[in-house]
């Protein structure tokens, strides 16, 4: 271990934690002002498999797997498949029916989200737009010349089934990355004989900045706005990552007080690409939208590309995750301001366990972050901080603070640090 020369004042004896990841290089600067609670209610944290659910349902593992997502994992949400090209008769549904019921079994507080795949589940997982729904769904003046009412009494029997199956669904999304109308939902929903007691998720398209457009005359008609964050606006341009948090704040604002879920949050790779760039990369997608405002995330085929069908882990993302998600889930999040790089970004929260800040540097060069209290809330007396990075896999270290806290984030590192009340 080194000498402490990487923290200043408060956090000096962090250094023996992180100094070995201190480059000879000045570090840059930061500072993060921390400001009064904003958003008082928990995130509500899903696991996608839309696609997988089948490997999922028929690995033996199941059961285990289900238990480390929403036991272990803090997950309350399910977000299962609707296959249009598939009778709800078809086999692959009790066998979806089957994964649900475990899942309730672990956690009975779980709740499903049925949302339509671009996929029918088994052969064909990339059927998108009007490829997703069959031949004898069309010849209508809905959207992609469905038959609306055709339409309608799918979703119907897909409810009635689960709800015999004992896998009553609670939020429907009846499209995805789909451009509908607001005429198509209202004809659904007048159409729909089965939709007491479900909650309607809609707009979910594919750019986030399409969300934002498409939402208004859409919000009248679901009770959840979601979106999805492709980086793109339609395909005709990136958002630059310092923009990343004014466009979910858009959203927000757009969403007439509706709440708002990232329902597939990406940048997670395959299963084996368990790295430390996979784990900032879907932080740094998940922080901007925190501070943001939105209520929910849903992360995108969770099974397998972070828990393996088989219930191994990707140890550096489940792990990382496994904080950030724990923390998130049982704290409100304060107001904060950031002066960094863009490759900077950070998310405070107050929960039972104390201020937590969860910091993340996918830059080059280590960062020299100080923290500024403004009204202050309670630091306590010490930190405990966890840690990981390419050689690191949230190691803990616990230090004694001073009036002026100002500490060091190594490069390419996630810290989850709390101070203890």
């Amino acid at each position: 271990m080194m000498t402490p020369k990487l923290f200043r004042s408060a956090l000096c004896a962090l250094a023996a934690f992180a100094g070995s990841q201190a480059s000879s290089a000045t570090p840059g600067s930061a500072r993060l002002t921390i400001g009064a609670p904003r958003h008082l209610a928990p995130v509500v944290w899903g696991v996608d498999a839309k696609l997988t659910a089948k490997g999922w349902a028929e690995n033996p593992a199941a059961t285990d797997v289900a238990r480390r997502l929403f036991v272990d994992g803090g997950f309350t949400v399910f977000r299962l498949p609707i296959y249009a090209m598939r009778p709800v008769s078809d086999p692959l549904y009790a066998k979806i029916a089957g994964l649900a019921r475990q899942i309730r079994a672990a956690n009975p507080g779980v709740l499903l989200f049925a949302s339509v795949a671009n996929g029918d589940g088994d052969q064909n997982n990339w059927l998108h737009g009007a490829e997703k729904f069959p031949a004898d769904m069309k010849g209508g003046k809905g959207i992609y010349d469905l038959n609306l009412d055709r339409y309608a009494a799918y979703l119907d029997d897909y409810l009635r089934m689960m709800q015999a199956a004992d896998a009553r669904i609670d939020w429907l999304g009846a499209f995805n990355e789909d451009p509908a109308k607001a005429a198509d939902l209202q004809h659904l929903w007048r159409t729909m004989t089965r939709l007491e007691g479900v909650r309607r998720i809609g707009v979910e398209s594919m750019a986030l900045r399409a969300s934002t457009t498409n939402a208004p005359p859409l919000t009248p008609l679901v009770d959840i706005v979601g979106s999805h964050f492709y980086d793109d606006d339609e395909g005709k341009k990136m958002i630059p990552r310092a923009e990343w948090e004014s466009a979910w704040v858009q959203l927000v604002a757009s969403a007439g007080g509706k709440p708002v879920w990232f329902t597939e949050a990406t940048d997670y790779r395959e299963f084996d690409h368990d790295r430390i760039d996979d784990l900032l990369d879907g932080l740094a997608r998940l922080v901007p939208a925190l501070n943001a405002g939105i209520d929910g995330v849903v992360l995108y085929q969770a099974v397998p590309r972070i828990v393996n069908y088989d219930n191994t882990v990707a140890a550096k993302k489940w792990s990382g995750l496994e904080a950030f998600i724990q923390s998130t889930a049982h704290s409100a999040r304060l107001a904060s301001t950031c002066a960094a790089p863009d490759t900077f970004c950070a998310l405070v929260c107050r929960g039972r366990n104390g201020l937590e800040l969860h910091l993340v540097n996918s830059g080059a060069e280590p960062l020299e972050l100080s923290l500024a209290l403004s009204p202050a809330p309670t630091l306590g007396a010490r930190a405990a901080i966890r840690r990981w990075d390419a050689q690191t896999n949230g190691a803990t270290d616990s230090v004694a603070l001073g009036a002026e806290p100002t500490l060091t984030v190594p490069a390419r590192s996630y810290l989850a640090v709390r101070f203890d009340p």
